[in-house]
């Protein structure tokens, strides 16, 4: 199941090229640093910037991808990654990470 597109793997992924560019679907140091990249100097990443560099991120790999897309029901994923990585790295009280965590 972690290999099918968009099951939770999908376009836009932090981590991950676009299916439409790399089907096999390994992690690539590029797209994450790229990922890394929208925090700027940030060493404590919260909801908001998260979700800005999220958001940049997805833009940024729509431009380039012909087939690009997220969907509703892909974007609930989303929200739950990040939820997830907020609460990991930091807590479900204080939704804050330390950016070496990342």
């Amino acid at each position: 199941m972690l290999h099918i597109h968009n099951v939770i793997e999908h376009d836009g992924s932090l981590s991950r090229r676009d299916e439409y560019f790399d089907p096999t679907n390994p992690f690539d140091k590029t797209t994450f640093d790229s990922f890394l990249s929208y925090f700027g100097n940030a060493q404590m990443l919260d909801v908001g910037s998260l979700a800005n560099a999220r958001a940049r991120h997805a833009l940024d790999m729509s431009k380039i991808n012909p087939e690009f897309t997220i969907t509703q029901e892909t974007m609930q994923r989303i929200l739950g990654e990040n939820a997830l990585m907020l609460a990991v790295w930091g807590s479900p009280d204080n939704p804050v990470a330390k950016r070496p965590y990342f």
